[in-house]
C-alpha cells in the first residue's frame, strides 16, 4: 500500500529538483507546514515570491479541494498555484486566470520566444 505522505514528501522534493533545474533556489518545507496552525507551503522560493506553491502527486484529480486550499493558505498578495505530477509530467494550474494574465504582462515574452526557438532549432543528421 502507498503511503501518501511519503508520496507528498517525493512529489515535493521532485518539484523542488525541477525548480533548482531552472535555477531557482527552493526548498520542501517538510515538517513545518504539517504543525497545527502553520501556513508554510509545501515548497518555498524566494526567487519566485509572491508566487505559493501547492504540490500534488497523484494520480486522482481533486481540482477543486485543490484550488480551495491553495486559495485558502494564500495570502492577500500571494499567487497560488497547484503544480500536479500526472503521468511523469508537471501540470501548473492557476485557480485565477487574471494572476495569469498579470504573471505575463510582467514577463519579457519576446526573449521567452528566442530561447525557445535557440533551443528547439531541428538537430543536424
Amino acid at each position: 500500500m502507498v503511503n501518501a505522505k511519503e508520496k507528498g514528501k517525493r512529489g515535493e522534493s521532485m518539484w523542488v529538483k525541477t525548480l533548482r533545474f531552472f535555477g531557482w533556489e527552493a526548498k520542501r518545507t517538510g515538517f513545518h507546514q504539517s504543525q497545527m496552525g502553520c501556513e508554510s507551503p509545501d515548497v518555498t522560493c524566494e526567487a519566485l515570491s509572491p508566487i505559493r506553491f501547492e504540490v500534488k502527486n497523484t494520480k486522482l484529480c481533486k481540482i477543486k479541494d485543490w484550488m480551495s486550499q491553495a486559495e485558502g493558505d494564500c495570502k492577500p498578495w500571494e499567487i497560488p498555484v497547484i503544480v500536479w505530477r500526472h503521468e511523469a509530467r508537471w501540470v501548473a494550474i492557476l485557480p485565477n486566470a487574471e494572476d495569469f494574465l498579470e504573471i505575463l504582462q510582467k514577463s519579457d515574452l519576446k526573449d521567452l520566444e528566442e530561447q525557445r526557438q535557440i533551443n528547439n532549432k531541428p538537430k543536424k543528421a
